[in-house]
């Protein structure tokens, strides 16, 4: 089995289970660091991601794709600035334009995961003018949302409030029934956040029933 996969797995199993992990041959996996690979596979076994053997993975996989799927995984197991170097090195690497603002987004959530929203709100302000550019419209309201939260934690309400409408409207407009009970959530949250309770509740409410009909 090829390493990315079984890093995809390993990615998958934060949200899963394990289960699918324990079908993975340990002695199938293949690629340049086959073995790395398979020690990361073990510890998720036992419900644990170690950081140094991320480390060596980090300074030594050389696919992107790879790399990508790794931060993910640091993300995901709290190791914030290994998430960060590792989606860095991603971005130095990437020559693909649609997985380029996609790194550049997560690149921010880590960020923004550690407190420092200066440079998340840059990465995603990078990755919504691509997506933009290249009419990636899903995936613009996704790091719109991303740039309301951001903001709301500085309490630039006001910005916050104007991404997140954005991205509001895109999923309406594009019938993305999850996108938009997500995102009516969000909103309440930042009118929450402002004092604003009658606001906050209809928000609230209509995300309520946003998801209630998913």
């Amino acid at each position: 089995m090829d390493q990315l996969v079984v890093l995809q797995e390993i990615y998958a199993s934060f949200s899963k289970g394990i289960g699918s992990l324990k079908k993975i041959d340990i002695n199938t996996i293949e690629g340049c660091c086959s073995e790395l690979v398979a020690r990361l596979l073990e510890d998720s076994l036992d419900g644990r991601i170690e950081e140094g053997i991320c480390r060596k993975l980090s300074d030594n996989l050389k696919d992107v794709y790879e790399l990508k799927r790794l931060g993910d995984i640091c993300r995901q197991a709290g190791l914030y600035i290994l998430a960060i170097d590792t989606y860095r090195r991603a971005i130095s690497l990437c020559h693909d334009p649609v997985l380029s603002p996609i790194l550049k987004n997560n690149l921010g959530q880590a960020y923004a995961d550690q407190g420092d929203i200066g440079r998340a709100l840059a990465c995603y302000q990078e990755a919504a003018l691509i997506f933009s550019r290249e009419g990636d419209r899903i995936s613009l309201a996704h790091v719109l949302g991303n740039l309301g939260s951001a903001c709301r934690k500085v309490k630039d309400y006001s910005r916050a409030i104007e991404h997140a409408q954005r991205s509001l409207k895109i999923f309406e407009e594009d019938g993305d029934s999850l996108g938009i009970a997500q995102m009516t959530g969000s909103i309440g949250r930042i009118y929450a956040d402002m004092g604003e309770s009658e606001l906050a509740a209809r928000y609230f409410e209509r995300s309520l029933a946003d998801f209630q009909r998913l």
